[in-house]
């Protein structure tokens, strides 16, 4: 055998083995840069149900060419990644989206020990027969309470702002601004009423004046006028100094409130609120 041949097979082989190390090893650094997500077919679990839960779905294929294995794993966000199941080797894998179902408990993967409280990452990584494994991965969040694990919950959403008509003035002023009025409108269906108010971050809510009912509200952005002070809609107490919220909700007389809102934050400080930078 020539020399030439000799080096060509050699490095084959060292590529074969560094391939079937990736695949059976379960110590591999965390990456930056996701691939995408896995989404889960559930949003919570036991640490001891087997399986941890029914299926992972990537959000797209995997990257042209290291569509040969999958592997389905789960680890802290620095790894090392546990096999949730045995890495797939049907190959095609960077055609489609891939679907994983596991066979074994979030507890079982690792080894019988069970895993510790905060984030865990669950994982699939794809792999190419010469190229090894994609230095990126799907990557999906998951916190662990004791010994229950669950999805992060979903980023509040807006609809949009609330632009109010001065951005400073006092908590007894009445009212507490002259008008408000959203960026946009409500969403289509959810323009039979609206209200204007005022709450912490986390709610409850308090009316800056009785809820509009006209009806129209999903066809352009709306304006309200409040007709009370701060203090009045929360009433009579004088609100606590931090983040506040002046929102509008959105109404259908058949599917109620929207589930978002408009949202504009003011910091009170003192007597004085002011819209925060």
């Amino acid at each position: 055998m020539s020399k030439p041949l000799i080096a060509r097979v050699a490095a084959l082989l060292a590529t074969a083995a560094a391939t079937a190390t990736a695949l059976v090893g379960v110590a591999s650094p965390a990456q930056a840069a996701p691939l995408g997500t896995v989404n889960l077919s559930q949003s919570s679990g036991s640490v001891s149900d087997s399986p941890m839960f029914a299926s992972g779905t990537t959000s797209a294929a995997c990257p042209s060419g290291y569509g040969d294995n999958v592997a389905l794993r789960i680890g802290r966000p620095e790894g090392p990644f546990s096999n949730l199941r045995a890495a797939l080797g049907a190959g095609g894998y960077d055609t489609a989206p891939v679907t994983i179902e596991p066979n074994r408990s979030f507890a079982t993967a690792l080894g019988g020990v069970a895993p510790g409280s905060g984030e865990w990452w669950v994982v699939v990584e794809c792999f190419s027969a010469t190229l090894g494994q994609h230095p990126d991965r799907f990557v999906t969040s998951i916190t662990v309470t004791g010994s229950t694990w669950e999805l992060p919950p979903a980023p509040v959403v807006h609809l949009g702002t609330v632009t109010l008509s001065q951005s400073t003035g006092l908590v007894s002023d009445t009212p507490v601004f002259a008008s408000g009025t959203t960026s946009a409108a409500c969403p289509s269906g959810y323009g039979d009423n609206v209200a204007l108010r005022v709450g912490r971050p986390e709610g409850p809510f308090s009316n800056l004046r009785a809820a509009l009912g006209a009806g129209g509200y999903d066809t352009a952005p709306v304006t309200i006028e409040p007709n009370r002070s701060f203090t009045t809609a929360l009433g009579g107490v004088a609100p606590g100094e931090g983040e506040w919220w002046v929102v509008v909700e959105c109404f259908s007389a058949t599917q109620g409130q929207h589930p978002d809102r408009f949202v504009t934050p003011i910091i009170v400080a003192g007597d004085t609120w002011t819209v925060s930078a």
